[in-house]
Formats: structure tokens, sequence, C-alpha cells
């Protein structure tokens, strides 16, 4: 692919580069650990150490992170999870959220649901360990800013785990949220434990620039 650059609206710029990253919810698995680059935030130390179940009788699992400098911010585009259970069929539908965090506040800025089929899941074992969930539409961060991303469950079923691993990542901590099978505006820290995760982020160009792909 050729890039070519011009100076424009960099409201035009933020439309247009995200239009071209947006993809459909989807959840997708593989046995092998992603691969981290450019801006991603990640923790991929294993083996894991404990973990949270993902059930709509448990609380929200997830962990804070902290954005990095660039001024004209980031997209977050996917949310990568380590599950540590062996699961044959686990259809279902999971909610993930998005929020900014103080202390153990969390205010939430975006939702995005994925389901998938009840034969669609093989994981663990000699199945998939890693599951990534791709955003419907990829979401700008703010730079230097402190956020929260968890998933939970809706309703009962054959549930997956978000595993966890002693205190390696230095921007954030892992937490759980109630209510169960929501997740809410309070979040229960963990100091000694990270997710085993990455998050798919790149850094958006200098205001007023446009990136055309050919």
């Amino acid at each position: 692919m050729r890039f070519m650059t011009r100076r424009v609206l960099a409201t035009m710029a933020c439309v247009v580069l995200a239009a071209s990253m947006a993809n459909a919810a989807s959840l997708s698995t593989s046995t092998n650990a992603p691969t981290a680059d450019g801006a991603d935030i990640y923790n991929l130390v294993t083996p894991p150490t404990g973990s949270d179940i993902l059930n709509g009788d448990r609380a929200a699992a997830g962990q804070t992170f902290l954005t990095l400098g660039n001024s004209s911010g980031y997209m977050l585009n996917s949310v990568t999870i380590y599950n540590s259970r062996t699961v044959t069929t686990s259809g279902g539908t999971w909610n993930l959220r998005l929020g900014t965090v103080s202390g153990t506040a969390f205010t939430e800025i975006m939702t995005d649901t994925i389901t998938v089929g009840g034969s669609a899941l093989s994981l663990g074992g000699s199945g998939a360990d890693y599951i990534t969930f791709t955003l419907t539409t990829p979401y700008l961060l703010d730079a230097d800013t402190l956020y929260g991303i968890d998933l939970v469950r809706t309703g009962a079923g054959n549930y997956l785990t978000w595993a966890e691993t002693g205190d390696l990542y230095a921007g954030g901590q892992s937490y759980t949220s109630p209510p169960n099978g929501l997740g809410g505006p309070t979040i229960s820290l963990s100091s000694s434990q990270d997710r085993i995760m990455l998050l798919d982020i790149d850094a958006m160009p200098p205001s007023g620039t446009i990136i055309i792909i050919k």
C-alpha cells in the first residue's frame, strides 16, 4: 500500500481515519498470543496466577490502563483477553464497557455488545486461549488519561474467564465492578494483580493530517 498525506481540517481527519478502521462487532480466538506493536498496551505474561469468571452471576472483570502522551490521542480497536478455562461450547452475549477512572469511581463513556452462537467457541486445552473482542467502531482515547475496560456475560451459561498475573503492568490494575451481570459506577481494585491482555491501540496522527490509503 502507498500512503499519501495532506493537510486538511482536523475534524475531517478524525472522521476519515475512524471510518477506515471501523469493524462490525466480533469475537475471534487463537492459540497464539497476539503480537504487540506501536501504541498497544499489554501484559502477555503467562502462566496466569488467577482469574475472574465472566458470567451473569458475577461482577464485571476489568483492567485500568493509562494512555501515553500523544497530543492527538489514540484509537482503541479491540481488546484481547486470556481465558484460563477449558470450554467446548460457550455461545452467548458479552457486554464490553469503557470508562474513565478516578480512584474507585468508573464513569462509563462507551459500551459494546458481542453475541456468538452456542457452538462457536472451543477454548482451553486443545482449543484457543486468547479471545479478541473487536469494537463495533474504534473509540478515540485522550492522551495521559486513566481508563478502565471490563467485560461481563449477560445471563448464565458455559462461562469464560479473564486470567490475571502478578503486578506486571505499571500503568494500571485489575478490578471487578458490581452489580453482577452489568458492572457499575464503582470498581474494586487489586494492587497486586493485572489482567493478561492486549489493547490494540493506534496513535492518531497530528491534528489536521489525513491519511489516504491507496
